[in-house]
């Protein structure tokens, strides 16, 4: 039971960093929305949020990363995608708010 614990914790520690470098490359492609490295990150990043979700057995998450991974890929230009995600990434980040698990389904929620 420990070492299951301690695998969720490792896996809710990555949803966390994750879920900043998704809430990143929204900003990044804010300015920038045909920067296919930074689209390609945040698939990434998504994609893994929604491996860890699986491991952790949080269906919403995971629903959630689904539907932002579905969202961005094979998109080109993001500003429609952006114009939704921005606002809920500026004020995150204005009130220096540390994404998690609970969170981050707000903003992959918005996909």
């Amino acid at each position: 039971m420990a070492l299951e614990q301690k695998y969720k914790k490792a896996f809710q520690s990555e949803c966390n960093v994750l879920s900043q470098a998704v809430l990143g490359s929204l900003l990044k492609l804010a300015t920038n929305p045909k920067d296919h490295q930074e689209l390609s990150k945040l698939v990434q990043s998504a994609d893994t949020i929604m491996g860890d979700a699986r491991f952790l057995e949080d269906k919403e998450l995971e629903q959630n990363a689904t539907d932002i991974v579905k969202s961005f890929t094979g998109t080109n230009d993001v500003r429609k995608k952006i114009e939704q995600f921005g606002l809920a990434s500026a004020v995150l980040v204005q009130r220096g708010t540390y994404l998690s698990t609970e969170n981050v389904s707000w903003i992959i929620n918005l996909a």
